[in-house]
């Protein structure tokens, strides 16, 4: 999620688009998807500063 909140907050002191259709996917080794957390996610979140 930081990682998320930090890229969104880069984009938006740069004045770029907001990335909320962005996704990180983890993977294994065997690259089976292990999560999906949506961009979106993060900017609803509270939490701490990026």
């Amino acid at each position: 999620m930081a990682s998320a909140k930090e890229i969104l907050a880069e984009g938006l002191l740069s004045g770029k688009p907001m990335l909320t259709g962005a996704i990180f996917e983890i993977c294994d080794e065997k690259h089976v998807l292990l999560l999906r957390f949506p961009f979106s996610d993060a900017a609803k979140m509270p939490g701490t500063r990026p």
